[in-house]
């Protein structure tokens, strides 16, 4: 998962897992980054900061753990 300006400018990795990651979604405060990654084989939702680093298992359910969205008004993800 990446970052950049709007004009494309100044990428910056958030995160190098190795595997497919898709559908990221900025929180509302614009400090994280949930996505689902297929690192350890099925879809699981993960958390990163912005600033990058190493990124948060929060979701591991049987089925689809994908397309996360962050309530408007707090820092929890539906």
């Amino acid at each position: 998962i990446m970052s950049v300006g709007a004009d494309g400018s100044q990428p910056h990795v958030l995160t190098n897992m190795n595997s497919e990651n898709m559908l990221p979604a900025l929180s509302p405060d614009g400090t994280q980054v949930a996505f689902t990654s297929f690192l350890r084989g099925g879809p699981d939702l993960y958390v990163v900061p912005m600033t990058g680093g190493r990124a948060r298992r929060v979701s591991q359910r049987p089925g689809m753990n994908t397309g996360a969205a962050w309530l408007p008004d707090r820092s929890l993800l539906v």
